[in-house]
């Protein structure tokens, strides 16, 4: 069987015999690729948020246990981020060894991830550590690949085969971009500090070039007075050389801080250098221009002496706003990462988008979102809080598909539109009617963008945005933020689709449920009373009829308890469990299950006894609800205890919690079946008919609901406990 991932084929999967597609110990190990995760600078990083829920939404979308974010190196796997690892691999956060991470990084693409539904079904992967480690039963990875070279993996991990759809390899692959996009943003970012350095370090080298250099130098006495200014400086400034020579450089062009406050001259770094001979560097201030507006500067101000005395200063500075521009649109696609998965309801993150790129990036901002071929204008914001009108009306113009729009050009072809320059007869070509066009030239735009929203080949919206005369008119910089700030605003209407298509079905099954099992109910209580009724009037000698009697009326209670159980998880899941809680004796609601437990155990021949009771300790609950679940844990208990077997019953109460627990001394639970030992509809042994898996959900959903616990304590040949935690009921004094 060939190694080569399907043509037809969104990811590559890996079969019986199917041999790996590359040496990964040769692509690991290579010095190129070693050089790139190493310069990520995330090696050995502490925990961040971004990574964080990414990882945690792809467990939750994907339903798998375990899903984490790996960086590769020679020695190990680092988990930048990670959900469902055990200690001490969840805190320590790596990995020495041969892992299914290594195969992912060797032999598959972002496009074609590693896909395996089963590890032990092959020769090479069912000799992975990790295998029996971990428990790693299915996997699936997407390389994360910075600089063209693949640093690690975003993976999903099931402890049982798993036959992963495609749908759900999109849905990493989608989380895996992110993660990816992320990556990328640092890097850049670290890039763009590296270079501020990197220029201000040059400021001091040239300072014997004065007048050969395109930076802005001028020199001062220690009064402040500006004693020789290059023609640079005098040109970025606004003046001619002459024009500044003399004069108070401070109070010239120095006068004022960025947010408008006054700027003494006495807390002025370029003054003090100057009269007290300090040298000092300063990334982030302005200097304001003749014509009154402002540019952002980087600048050095050393002392200058001559024969042992302070004569002044020289002033190097450097417009920044090129290098402060790309940093703001990094801050802003990374704060767009934040916005972006803080919340899966569709209308209120675009419109969080809208309010983001209002005013870093324009003075209005619209998105709008194609549903069932029609374009919805989802959120609009506007520079001025003040005149909310606007952007309310606006919502009201949505872009109809064929208009002669930017918007509708942009959701035809799937390309971002750039309109430098926007007038009058740009807007009358339009033709939205007279109430349009005086919506726009209340906006006044002065030029304008339309990003396309775009995930895997589709057009989903648009992201449009505005400036008005007050800034300078967008460029080719601008279209490039917008259009990838779209992306990451369509990866978000993306997950929240998914997320409300899984709650519709969801609520569709509950509908189902609940219309099920009312008509099944009234059937089988007929059968379960006709039955008992059938019983009591055959007679003595007529056993085998007795016996299918009874046999009808156990299967009927069976069919009641499933219809109650499959009720009650539907009810847990929805978050709509009802309880009617009062204060009552713990003791008496465990003695109450053990005595409703009582026939079972003698049936089977164990022993269901009470132990220590602690009369004292009282409970704020369900009485009802918290029966049910020690019901379920005393016959989880009698099903796995062998006949001549004891199950204990006690109670304790402690630290503003009541502990029911229920011991018994069956053969204990296997290490690997802890983690799925809640999970609705799993079972231990598959082959054990006598229940469906609900059992233990339910108690874990009705402690849950009280704002309690479920607790754990086995060893294989040892027995097993579970403990029912429940906050204690307040003092009556």
């Amino acid at each position: 069987m060939s190694s080569e991932p399907r043509r037809d084929s969104a990811f590559s999967s890996h079969a019986p015999g199917t041999a790996p597609r590359a040496d990964p110990d040769a692509v690991v190990n290579d010095p190129a690729r070693l050089a790139v995760v190493r310069a990520t600078g995330l090696l050995d990083a502490p925990a961040e948020p971004p990574f964080d829920r990414l990882v945690r939404l792809a467990a939750r979308l994907l339903g798998v246990p375990v899903t984490f974010v790996s960086l590769v190196d020679e020695n190990r796997d680092f988990y930048l981020a990670s959900t469902g690892f055990d200690e001490p691999l969840a805190s320590g956060r790596e990995m020495a060894g041969r892992t299914f991470c290594h195969f992912s990084v060797a032999g598959a693409t972002p496009e074609h991830p590693l896909v395996i539904p089963d590890t032990r079904a092959h020769p090479v992967y069912r000799e992975v550590p990790t295998v029996h480690s971990l428990g790693v039963a299915a996997y699936v990875g997407v390389p994360l690949v910075v600089d063209g070279q693949p640093v690690g993996s975003f993976c999903a991990i099931d402890t049982a085969p798993h036959a992963w759809t495609e749908a759900e390899v999109e849905v990493l692959r989608e989380l895996a971009a992110s993660a990816q996009r992320e990556m990328e943003l640092r890097r850049a970012l670290d890039r763009a500090r590296r270079t501020a350095l990197e220029m201000e370090r040059s400021h001091r080298e040239r300072d014997e070039f004065l007048n050969a250099t395109t930076d802005g130098i001028y020199t001062i006495d220690p009064d402040g007075r500006i004693l020789f200014v290059n023609r640079a400086a005098a040109e970025q400034l606004g003046y001619e050389p002459g024009e500044i020579v003399g004069r108070e450089g401070h109070a010239l062009f120095h006068h004022t801080h960025a947010d408008g406050t006054p700027y003494p001259r006495e807390e002025c770094a370029i003054w003090r250098a100057a009269a007290e001979g300090r040298t000092v560097q300063v990334h982030d201030e302005v200097l304001w221009r003749r014509d009154g507006t402002s540019f952002p500067v980087a600048y050095a101000s050393s002392p200058v002496h001559r024969d042992g005395e302070l004569v002044g200063a020289v002033v190097r500075f450097t417009d920044i706003t090129g290098q402060k521009r790309a940093l703001d649109g990094l801050h802003l696609l990374a704060e767009s990462g934040r916005v972006l998965s803080s919340s899966l309801e569709l209308d209120q993150t675009m419109q969080a988008i809208a309010s983001l790129a209002v005013p870093a990036l324009a003075e209005m901002a619209m998105v709008d979102l194609v549903e069932e071929g029609v374009v919805r204008r989802v959120a609009a914001s506007h520079v001025d809080e003040r005149v909310p009108a606007l952007s309310e009306r606006a919502r009201h113009f949505p872009p109809r598909i064929g208009d002669p729009g930017p918007q509708s050009r942009v959701l035809r072809t799937g390309e971002p539109l750039l309109v430098r320059n926007v007038d009058e007869a740009w807007i009358r070509a339009l033709d939205r009617g007279p109430e349009h066009a005086q919506l726009m030239r209340e906006v006044a735009p002065d030029s304008l963008i339309v990003a396309p929203l775009r995930s895997r080949g589709a057009v989903l919206g648009t992201l449009t945005l505005i400036r008005t005369a007050a800034r300078p008119c967008f460029d080719q910089a601008d279209l490039e933020l917008a259009e990838e700030l779209g992306l990451r605003a369509a990866l978000a209407v993306e997950n929240a689709r998914l997320y409300h298509s899984a709650r519709h079905a969801t609520r569709a099954r509950d509908d189902m449920l609940g219309v099920v099992s009312h008509d099944l109910r009234n059937p089988i209580h007929s059968i379960f009373m006709s039955s008992s009724f059938l019983n009591e009037l055959l007679p003595e000698g007529m056993k085998v009829e007795r016996t299918q009697a009874a046999v009808i009326k156990r299967a009927a209670e069976r069919a009641n308890r499933l219809i109650q159980d499959l009720l009650d998880i539907s009810h847990i899941e929805s978050g709509q469990l009802s309880l009617q809680r009062e204060p009552h004796s713990a003791a008496s609601i465990a003695a109450e299950a053990v005595e409703l437990s009582a026939m079972p155990a003698a049936e089977r021949g164990i022993a269901l006894v009470c132990g220590e009771m602690d009369r004292a300790a009282r409970v704020m609950a369900d009485r009802d609800r918290v029966v049910q679940a020690l019901g379920n844990l005393i016959g989880n208990a009698l099903k796995f205890t062998p006949e001549g077997g004891r199950v204990t019953v006690s109670v304790h109460g402690r630290d503003g919690r009541v502990h029911v627990a229920v011991a018994d001394t069956g053969p204990g639970i296997a290490p690997e079946q802890l983690p799925r030992l809640f999970d609705r509809f799993w079972q231990a042994n598959r082959k054990d008919r006598r229940g469906v898996g609900l059992g233990l959900s339910i108690v874990k959903g009705i402690a849950d609901a009280h704002g309690g616990e479920v607790r754990v304590d086995t060893a294989e040949g040892a027995g097993t406990t579970f403990t029912l935690v429940l906050p204690a009921a307040p003092d009556e004094g």
